[in-house]
């Protein structure tokens, strides 16, 4: 089994960020994928989630 993690900050997630997902694994050739994403907190120190 091979996995691949990666870092990232998906605020707002888009189409952008699954072909990245996507491309991630068809390079590597990974069964799976870990991503460590941003906490409460953007790098512009707003929320990432709305109400």
């Amino acid at each position: 089994m091979k996995t691949c993690g990666i870092i990232t900050e998906y605020n707002p997630f888009h189409q952008g960020h699954i072909y990245h997902i996507k491309k991630t694994k068809e390079l590597t050739q990974c069964n799976c994928l870990i991503a460590i994403v941003s906490n409460h907190f953007t790098r512009e120190f707003d929320t990432p989630f709305h109400n």
